[in-house]
């Protein structure tokens, strides 16, 4: 199983939720002034991408598939 990097937690630490809309596999999360839906890229230099959203927690991947989680 792939090891979290710790440079992305810390991205996500200080990454900022908005608002998220209907969890489950049609969700947008809105971070900044951006919506982004399952399966987006969030953060280009790192490659996070959005995986799940639940009630309560947004799962998040790295290319080498490593899953990070931020409750909301």
């Amino acid at each position: 199983m792939p090891r979290p990097d710790e440079k992305i937690a810390e991205y996500l630490d200080r990454l900022r939720i908005l608002g998220v809309r209907s969890p489950g596999p049609e969700a947008r999360v809105l971070i900044g002034e951006r919506v982004y839906r399952i399966n987006d890229i969030v953060d280009r230099t790192h490659g996070l991408r959005l995986q799940s959203v639940e009630p309560g927690r947004i799962t998040f991947v790295d290319p080498s598939g490593a899953s990070y989680t931020k409750n909301y």
